[in-house]
């Protein structure tokens, strides 16, 4: 628990610090100094759940980066694996279940009283049967977890670090499209960049406010009648299909909202789920990219952390998720979002398939080729561009200020790196009870960091990996 001493300081400082991003001003070493030392206790606390320095980072950084929370989820039952400030939307999920918050939404403790009339069933059928009522109740579980989440006031103020965290990847992107000239010509250059510039940046939390509004999700629930006690299974799962036909045709505006939260699982033509599990995610169809509150935490981006941390995570995986407007089926659509097979040349295509066959040489199999070439592709972009990102914002003498209470020997751009990592082995609201817990689109997490990093020089420069090993091998692939 915070102290009163310690909650005033960060009310303070958020004040002072969304004033000073309306403002552009800039505060005295004292204030700088104070700011340091709060951000920098607070990384040290994260980083220690994770980062094993007992390894060798150029051996295995997977372990090196995370091995003590992988170890942790792996052999200690009663390990509280929602470490401070980091919400999990499966660890709440488990809470859920066992009626912690009936007393707290009308619309939980129904969906739990349908659950346990599952329990009826023989195995199989009991866990079609809940899978069934988790669907059903999706929105009224989103709809609480994002009510738990940070407050407006902090979230703003993270939501403008963000957006000026977008503007330096979307610059950085610039730059490295206007590089490729040996596999893009003028106009295509052209093209990508002024896909890259008109990209509409917009917050998931337009969409997350009417997600958390309680009244109106509470109501969507109240709609459907359910008895415990006279309703068999089959009928209750028969009414979960004709959900729409309880709510009155005169209530025209909640019948839209409650259908299309229930049982469509949108939101504004937004997937719930993209609003829930995703720190961030790009609409090709639309040449948006979304970032969602869930990415303001003590992992991925917190407004005391030294930038190094910041980039290594929300840098990155917002990248990551820019860099989708350009692999192969991104090229295929233009800056409004519309099919456009010309927006590079033939030859340009052909280039790129030589420098893709690296990937699929050293990395890829006939089962998951394509889809993992995609995520290897913005994985490419997205470090290069997060890390250059990060050396801009951090070309000042503040950088040298951050000196995290034991990691003190780690260097800023070891702290980029290290962070990167985390934001893979812990992607955010994953279940870590499922048996494909270590995947990622197709991909083992230490085998997709492995890839992400040995093809990087300056994680090789950055921990002094020697040319030849494991993390640093003379064969590199690259696509940006």
């Amino acid at each position: 628990m915070f102290s009163k001493m310690k909650l005033f300081f960060i009310i303070f400082n958020i004040f002072v610090i969304l004033f000073s991003f309306e403002n552009n001003k800039v505060y005295g070493e004292n204030y700088l100094d104070a700011s340091f030392v709060y951000g920098n206790e607070l990384a040290s606390e994260s980083l220690s759940h994770y980062v094993n320095l007992t390894i060798n980072p150029c051996d295995d950084f997977y372990n090196y980066a995370c091995g003590k929370w992988i170890n942790n989820i792996n052999y200690n039952k009663k390990f509280k694996r929602n470490i401070n400030g980091e919400d999990n939307f499966y660890d709440f999920l488990k809470d859920v279940y066992t009626g912690k918050f009936d007393s707290k939404s009308e619309a939980i403790k129904k969906i739990n009283k349908m659950r346990n009339k599952c329990n009826k069933l023989e195995n199989d059928l009991k866990n079609e049967c809940k899978r069934k009522v988790d669907i059903f109740g999706f929105y009224a579980f989103a709809s609480f977890f994002l009510r738990r989440t940070k407050n407006i006031l902090e979230n703003h103020v993270c939501f403008n670090s963000i957006k000026n965290t977008v503007h330096g990847l979307k610059s950085e992107l610039v730059n490295l499209i206007e590089e490729k000239k040996d596999i893009f010509d003028k106009e295509a250059r052209s093209r990508l960049i002024d896909k890259i510039v008109k990209m509409d940046v917009d917050v998931g939390g337009l969409y997350l406010e009417n997600l958390k509004n309680k009244s109106s999700m509470e109501k969507c629930y109240k709609y459907f009648k359910f008895s415990s006690k006279s309703d068999s299974v089959m009928e209750m799962l028969k009414n979960i299909e004709n959900y729409a036909s309880f709510i009155p045709d005169k209530d025209k505006e909640s019948k839209k909202r409650c259908i299309e939260y229930i049982n469509y699982a949108r939101s504004d033509e937004i997937n719930l789920e993209y609003l829930i599990r995703s720190y961030a995610f790009y609409i090709a169809e639309k040449n948006k990219l979304y970032f969602n509150p869930t990415i303001c935490n003590n992992l991925c981006h917190n407004i005391f952390y030294p930038q190094s941390l910041n980039y290594g995570c929300s840098g990155f995986v917002i990248a990551h998720e820019m860099l989708h407007a350009l692999d192969r089926s991104g090229l295929n659509i233009d800056h409004e979002g519309k099919n456009n097979h010309n927006l590079i040349s033939k030859d340009s295509k052909k280039k790129l398939e030589k420098k893709y066959q690296c990937f699929v040489s050293n990395y890829g199999n006939k089962h998951n080729k394509f889809l993992t070439l995609d995520e290897d592709t913005s994985d490419n972009g997205a470090i290069k561009i997060s890390f250059k990102a990060f050396l801009t914002k951090c070309d000042s003498p503040t950088c040298d200020k951050f000196k995290i209470p034991k990691f003190e020997k780690l260097s800023q751009e070891q702290l980029f790196f290290i962070n990167l990592a985390r934001s893979i082995c812990k992607y955010p609201n994953e279940n870590y009870d499922n048996k494909n817990g270590n995947k990622y689109e197709g991909n083992p997490k230490d085998f997709r960091l492995w890839k992400v990093l040995s093809n990087n020089e300056q994680f090789a420069k950055a921990f002094k990996c020697k040319l030849g090993t494991k993390m640093n091998p003379q064969k590199k692939c690259e696509i940006w």
